[in-house]
């Protein structure tokens, strides 16, 4: 009978209701409600009992909204992360100050740290520090303990660029200072500072995020993350004009050694073991992509 009522012209009507709500996410809000026709005595002249005499018209209200049709977000759910997988070797040759200014090595003051640093103008020039390694030059000791003693301004911006990893193929964070002693001449750094970081970009072949580049030409604040990676972008409490960029990449450790293979553990006196780790026995920073 529901067969024989489908094929039917009501039951082909309906079908076509239904599959038109389907389609658009239109849902029933009310039952079928009848209306009764202004003409009683032609329903009667058709000669027909089986056809009604009223016409159905169904209420519907239409999603308009795709978030009702999708399963609520939970904290269990997976966020997408994108890992930093290019070399770093290649890395800091896209984002050097100058030409052949840095080079990858292991660090020699923090235990296990890999990195390259150098500082340069805002033309490329080196220049050269006693301790370059945290980007500010040595400060003479003060008698007064209290006393903060500020390094001499550069007479020309300056740019401190440092990428360093916690493994020699593992980066996890870019750091770019700006130093001037003069609102034009940190603007001419600025421009020198969005050029390196839209070359940190091209080698990672990642998009920037929508008015990056732009903010640190201007030397406006930013604070955004994508994808995993957080951008951080401030000017200095300090004396001059003194800016800090600071990149941090997720460790791509982490989401290796979840996601490695590993067989399943049987319980002693079970039967015979699983198969063998097709991991090995340590997994590199790019195993599990």
């Amino acid at each position: 009978m529901i067969v024989l009522f489908l094929n039917s012209d009501a039951g082909g009507s309906l079908g076509e209701r239904l599959k038109r709500a389907a389609e658009t996410g239109a849902v029933f809000s009310q039952p079928a409600r009848t209306e009764r026709s202004g003409n009683a005595e032609e329903a009667s002249t058709a000669g027909d009992a089986a056809l009604p005499t009223t016409t159905d018209t169904q209420k519907v209200a239409v999603i308009g909204s795709p978030r009702l049709l999708t399963p609520p977000t939970t904290r269990a759910t997976p966020e997408l992360v994108r890992l930093a997988l290019v070399s770093p070797k290649k890395i800091c040759k896209a984002i050097d100050p100058g030409k052949d200014f840095m080079s990858w090595h292991e660090s020699l003051l923090l235990e296990g740290q890999w990195e390259c640093y150098a500082t340069a103008t805002a033309e490329g020039e080196r220049v050269e520090r006693a301790e370059e390694g945290d980007g500010a030059e040595d400060a003479p000791v003060a008698d007064d303990p209290d006393v903060v003693v500020e390094p001499a301004l550069p007479s020309e911006p300056q740019l401190f660029v440092m990428a360093r990893g916690d493994q020699r193929d593992t980066l996890t964070t870019v750091r770019i200072k700006l130093v001037a002693d003069g609102a034009a001449k940190a603007k001419r750094g600025a421009k020198r500072l969005a050029a390196i970081t839209a070359a940190l970009f091209d080698v990672l072949q990642w998009r920037p995020p929508d008015g990056l580049l732009d903010k640190l030409d201007e030397l406006t604040d930013v604070s955004l993350e994508q994808a995993g990676t957080q951008f951080r972008f401030k000017r200095e409490l300090s004396s001059g004009w003194q800016y800090n960029l600071i990149v941090i990449f997720p460790n791509p450790k982490i989401y290796s050694q979840g996601s490695a293979f590993r067989p399943a553990e049987t319980p002693s006196g079970a039967g015979p073991s699983g198969p063998p780790d097709l991991s090995g026995s340590a997994s590199g920073p790019g195993d599990g992509r």
